[in-house]
């Protein structure tokens, strides 16, 4: 029989103690040194503290995003891979990615002539460069940038450009989320591809969120095929690993991946926390049967909410 739980009395003292359940019945205590912003933009609630384990990390509606200790290998395979697969990539297109890591990847890399980003919330951007500077390092200052606080999805919808590649930078399924996960949304996305772009999105963890995660894989395989590279990463502020896609209309090469890497390495731009060989990673037994099992496709007429049927406590909106 298991004890009630006892908290170490500077924890159990903390006037900032802060819990996130990833599950109904599993998750994450962190104790902040200090708080140093906590709001709601008008669309979510936002709350950036200072660690001393994680230095700073921004919650949005009560799930963690993002932390000064693991972000960059965070951003650099969901926006690295996709670039470093295509040819002389111009262009790039990121949806979401508020707090500027995202464009600050794509900001290495000097044949890049147009950066843009839609964050819906403009208000996370102006937080996150007030609070979080060491994630977007100036990338929002970069004159290839262009800014747009717009529905990412209307925007797509109604502009034509294509463009070399496309970064999913999103919250989980869930509310409005879902519906840039569906089938008909990859398929958009598709569309405003260039010739050889790439797509970078994650897509979750198997273990802990089995339907979330095949769901998403079958949904994009409905549009891409086989042509996904999959890598799966530690993510100390998740607590757990986390998958990253590449995805395309058209075969990905990974000879070229890797030359690019190599090339890029040699020319100083900073990718310590990125490496192409996580790609050639098959997939184990037990990640074969979660996208077997939960193989179905998120539409428009029916999309997945990965906690449709969570507790509040688990979404943040007790």
């Amino acid at each position: 029989m298991t004890e009630s739980i006892q908290l170490p009395p500077g924890v159990s003292k903390s006037e900032l103690g802060r819990a996130e359940f990833v599950t109904a019945d599993f998750g994450h205590v962190y104790v902040p040194a200090r708080a140093l912003y906590r709001g709601h933009t008008g669309l979510q609630e936002i709350e950036i503290y200072e660690t001393e384990t994680f230095g700073r990390i921004l919650f949005l509606d009560g799930k963690i995003q993002v932390s000064d200790l693991d972000e960059e290998r965070y951003h650099q395979y969901l926006v690295q891979g996709p670039l470093l697969a295509g040819e002389n990539p111009k262009s790039i297109y990121i949806i979401g990615g508020g707090d500027g890591g995202a464009i600050e990847e794509a900001a290495k890399h000097p044949g890049l002539e147009r950066i843009v980003m839609a964050e819906i919330d403009r208000e996370v951007i102006e937080r996150s460069k007030e609070f979080l500077p060491e994630i977007s390092r100036g990338a929002f200052d970069d004159p290839r940038l262009d800014l747009r606080c717009v529905d990412a999805l209307k925007d797509l919808e109604n502009e034509k450009s294509r463009y070399d590649a496309i970064i999913v930078d999103l919250t989980e399924p869930h509310g409005p989320s879902k519906m840039l996960y569906t089938r008909e949304f990859y398929r958009l996305l598709s569309a405003r591809l260039a010739p050889g772009g790439r797509i970078g999105i994650h897509t979750d963890n198997f273990d802990l969120f089995p339907e979330s995660y095949g769901t998403i894989y079958n949904t994009l395989r409905s549009v891409f095929g086989e042509n996904i590279l999959t890598a799966h990463v530690g993510m100390p502020c998740f607590g757990m690993s986390w998958s990253y896609r590449i995805a395309s209309p058209d075969r990905i090469d990974y000879g070229r991946l890797e030359s690019n890497f190599r090339a890029a390495r040699e020319a100083g731009m900073a990718l310590g926390d990125f490496h192409p060989s996580t790609y050639l990673v098959q997939p184990s037994g037990r990640e074969r049967e979660v996208t077997a099992r939960y193989n179905r496709v998120s539409t428009n007429a029916d999309p997945y909410d990965k906690f449709e049927k969570a507790p509040g406590y688990v979404t943040g909106k007790t």
